[in-house]
């Protein structure tokens, strides 16, 4: 395998020990996106300009304290499915796979990760578990301050620094969280908190970001627009909705519970059954029923089940996951298999444990 990450460790985002806010945030994410000065776009850049621009930033990296023992990989050393990894662990998007030359640094815990060559020559991003927008934003600032001391980059003092994406334009940020809302969709609130939610200048993607469709539950939640606005600005205004979203969620699981706890408990124990005896599990199924013993667990009705392990399923459930974890490529039932066969002995250890 030419992947140097353990898939079967978790990164550091999917740890929820001491994570605030993290029965209802599962993680904090602040990208900057930042191009060399004088150099054309990733997307209509020659060859030659894009291995130039991957040069640079690689000795730039090596100087950078946060990025010192940190994994460089470049995609055209990978398989198609562990790219795909890279995609279910967070660390790049689908975009990036669509460079000629592309590469991405990914420190050891995972918290940091800068792609290469995706719509703009550096995307970094920090990645850390819970409610924590103040110190992922300072994370990721010091990264761009240690490689702005190694690199030149595009910047006007009139718009700040240059961007493929016209909205991109300013600060370059894009701060986000990725919320489990299980309470809302079920009392059928969402839709007004979600329109809320974009009247405030918020947009609302997938478990994947921007491209995907929510699933089961989780949305990622994120600024649009970064011109005229400060970064301390954007990661408070994220952290202050957030925080409204998150008392919504609780008020909604609280009535839940007391409106109807039975439905609500045959809902839980029902997945619970059946990830710990199915033989075949879907991603889609997998998803849905991991999510509904993440609010068993909130309820504290399922035993010795945390939401850091489910954090982890939610990631080692996916199909290049089970690919690279078997040593070969899966057809759909044979991943269903294996996806319900590490399901049933995750949970079985856990319980056993």
């Amino acid at each position: 395998m030419s992947l140097p990450l353990n898939i079967d460790a978790s990164g550091r985002w999917m740890r929820t020990e001491g994570a605030a806010d993290s029965d209802v945030v599962v993680s904090s994410r602040v990208r900057l996106a930042r191009n060399l000065n004088e150099l054309p776009f990733p997307h209509v850049a020659a060859t030659d300009v894009l291995k130039a621009v991957r040069e640079q930033v690689t000795q730039a990296a090596q100087s950078s304290k946060l990025l010192q023992k940190a994994h460089h990989i470049r995609l055209e050393d990978l398989s198609d499915v562990e790219k795909q990894v890279l995609i279910e662990r967070h660390l790049i998007n689908q975009r990036l796979l669509e460079s000629k030359i592309a590469s991405v640094i990914v420190e050891q815990e995972e918290i940091i990760s800068v792609m290469v060559n995706e719509e703009d020559h550096l995307r970094m991003q920090a990645l850390e578990p819970g409610l924590a927008m103040i110190d992922t934003w300072r994370l990721t600032d010091t990264l761009d301050n240690e490689l702005e001391g190694a690199l030149d980059y595009a910047f006007r003092p009139d718009v700040g620094y240059c961007t493929a994406c016209p909205t991109n334009v300013g600060t370059g940020m894009r701060a986000s969280v990725l919320v489990h809302l299980p309470g809302l969709v079920e009392t059928k609130q969402i839709d007004k908190v979600l329109k809320a939610v974009s009247h405030l200048g918020l947009a609302v993607r997938g478990f994947y970001g921007e491209g995907t469709e929510p699933m089961s539950n989780f949305f990622q939640i994120s600024n649009q627009i970064t011109l005229s606005r400060a970064e301390e600005e954007i990661v408070d205004n994220i952290e202050k909705i957030t925080k409204q979203i998150a008392s919504k969620e609780r008020e909604a699981r609280k009535w839940l519970y007391s409106e109807n706890h039975l439905r609500v408990e045959d809902t839980i124990f029902r997945a619970w059954g059946i990830l710990r005896h199915a033989r075949l599990l879907s991603s889609k199924e997998s998803m849905n029923l991991l999510s509904s013993l993440r609010l068993g667990v909130y309820y504290k009705l399922i035993p010795d089940i945390t939401p850091q392990m489910l954090n982890e399923l939610f990631v080692l459930i996916q199909p290049a996951h089970l690919c690279v974890a078997s040593g070969k490529d899966l057809q759909a039932e044979d991943r269903d298999v294996a996806r319900a066969e590490l399901i049933r002995a995750r949970l079985r250890m856990k319980a056993a444990g």
